[in-house]
């Protein structure tokens, strides 16, 4: 495996900082606004889109768990932590 020109560490940050809001108002009850609804759909297609290239069981876990109290912050930090590991083992995801 050749060594990341980015970071797996910072770019599981600044994914997370990304789908994080999106994430809570998909998981939440509806939105009043278009917008708003707009803005749902979008993080529910990322959030989609990144968990199904996550391969490894704990990191499939750590998503699932979110998925059930996004705003845990023990739950968002350990799911970080599954992102930047698969994020240094996979160098396609790296690059999409």
């Amino acid at each position: 495996m050749t060594s990341p020109l980015i970071d797996p560490g910072q770019l599981a940050s600044d994914v997370w900082t990304i789908v994080q809001p999106h994430l809570e108002k998909a998981v939440a009850k509806g939105s009043e606004a278009i917008g708003g609804a707009v803005a749902v759909e979008g993080g529910k297609r990322v959030w989609g889109w990144l968990t199904a290239k996550l391969t490894r069981p704990s990191a499939k876990e750590a998503a699932t768990d979110l998925e059930r109290a996004p705003a845990d912050s023990d739950l968002q930090a350990a799911f970080r932590v599954q992102l930047a590991k698969a994020l240094k083992e996979d160098e396609g995801l790296r690059q999409e």
